[in-house]
């Protein structure tokens, strides 16, 4: 039987995150490491670290956000929706869609110091569908996948640091870190994944 956000928060112990989704971590590396931070200084990490991962409708977006000096990936473990990763390079917001739908990519990586988020593949529709007639025939692509549409949407993902994630090494993007995609990307996509945006 396939499981529910909550079955999910609860049995697997999920916690909610700074950035949105709920999460738990699930392996930190005995290994330590010695790298430069972003400050120039020497500081001591684990090798690595990994994490469950959910986005729900409940809470559908990861906002965006950067580690100074670990490396992540995400992966698509399961669930009734996609993910849309989001990424900042070269000036334009760029995404990689991981799930059952897309039948291609299903690890997205992430540099450190990125910006970075992502977001259920129905929000990014709800939020990127111009008008009602995109809005209609984004609803007929998806509705072959969905079981039900009253169905609460949910994507369960493994996101993975190298060297391993500390809370001290990550920070929430703000305006100021988006300011030049306003020309290029919808203003109700900028307010849902930037920290501040509501």
């Amino acid at each position: 039987m396939a499981s529910t956000p909550q079955q999910l928060i609860k049995g697997s112990h999920l916690q909610p995150h700074p950035e949105g989704g709920y999460f738990s971590e699930t392996w930190r590396s005995k290994l330590q490491v010695n790298l430069s931070g972003p400050d120039g200084r020497s500081i001591h990490r684990r090798a690595g670290t990994s994490i469950q991962f959910l986005l729900s409708s409940e809470s559908p977006v990861s906002r965006l956000h950067w580690l100074d000096s670990s490396d992540e990936s995400w992966h698509y473990y399961c669930g009734n929706d996609d993910i849309i990763v989001l990424y900042i390079e070269e000036k334009q917001l760029q995404t990689v869609q991981l799930g059952q739908q897309c039948g291609k990519f299903q690890l997205a990586a992430i540099p450190a110091g990125t910006v970075f988020g992502a977001m259920l593949h129905s929000k990014w529709i709800e939020l990127t569908s111009n008008t009602p007639e995109e809005t209609e025939a984004s609803t007929e692509a998806t509705s072959a996948v969905e079981s039900a549409p009253a169905e609460p949407r949910y994507a369960l993902m493994g996101c993975d640091c190298a060297p391993g994630f500390e809370f001290a090494d990550f920070h929430l993007a703000s305006w100021g870190n988006v300011a030049h995609l306003r020309d290029t990307v919808p203003a109700s996509l900028l307010t849902a994944i930037v920290a501040n945006g509501k």
